[in-house]
């Protein structure tokens, strides 16, 4: 049940009780699929559409199957849209503030897809142990 509850929460994109709210697993991974197999075909990585569709069906199967699972931030922002939310601050006289809270259209055009980041080291010691340090920190801190 866990599982599910995580996937429903976090992953399924659209809002509660509207048509356009993903409802399951498998919607979840077509928009996944579909959007990747579209970045590869645009980017010419397949020689033919056939290379494309067996990709696409191959990487549902694994998906579907659970033979191999991407990290969360692949199920939150491939093909992710949405609403941004924008704050606009000002200053009135004396004491008082007024805020003004607008939403616009959000369309994820190049998504953040990996947890992981590359940190940078030098050449010394000091360096190495700075960044032995740094790589350490999730594992310390979860």
């Amino acid at each position: 049940m866990t599982a599910i509850n995580i996937v429903a929460s976090k992953y399924l994109h659209g809002t509660l009780n509207t048509p356009q709210r993903e409802t399951g697993v498998r919607q979840l991974i077509q928009r996944v699929a579909e959007t990747i197999r579209d970045w590869g075909w645009q980017q010419g990585y397949f020689a033919t559409a056939e290379d494309r569709d067996t990709f696409h069906d191959e990487l549902v199967h694994i998906l579907v199957q659970q033979k191999a699972a991407f990290n969360s931030p692949v199920w939150f922002n491939v093909a992710a849209t949405g609403w941004s939310r924008s704050v606009t601050r000002r200053t009135g006289t004396g004491t008082s503030k007024k805020a003004r809270l607008s939403f616009r259209p959000l369309a994820y055009k190049a998504p953040q897809c990996s947890a992981c980041f590359i940190n940078s080291v030098k050449d010394s010691l000091d360096s190495i142990l700075t960044l032995a340090k740094t790589e350490g920190m999730p594992v310390q801190v979860g």
